[in-house]
């Protein structure tokens, strides 16, 4: 009989100010962009739910869970060392919040 083993969970360093209020984008912002995305016309319709901060290399991150037209899924803000801001809507509401966050990451930043 085989046996699975799960790997341990992903251990991410949270940011000092761990909040979204410490996010360079707004929820305000965050919810107009996400509800453009999903093709919701009521912004209101969207509902966002602060999850965490993380640092992974030099990026930060601030992630969201995200309600809108039936459907959850997560969104994610990252900052770079520059201060470019960038938001990212994942579809695939499955995965763990540290999942989701090493897989943006890889998927942005290693070849």
């Amino acid at each position: 009989m085989a046996v699975s083993v799960l790997p341990p969970p992903v251990s991410l360093p949270y940011l000092d100010v761990d909040s979204p209020e410490s996010s360079p984008v707004s929820v305000a912002e965050l919810r107009t962009h996400i509800a453009a995305l999903v093709g919701e016309s009521r912004e209101r319709a969207v509902t966002l739910r602060f999850i965490r901060s993380a640092r992974i290399g030099e990026m930060k991150y601030w992630l969201w869970t995200v309600r809108a037209r039936g459907t959850s899924a997560y969104a994610t803000v990252l900052q770079e060392p520059d201060g470019s801001a960038w938001i990212r809507h994942h579809e695939d509401a499955r995965r763990s919040p540290e999942e989701l966050l090493v897989d943006d990451y890889k998927s942005a930043f290693e070849p």
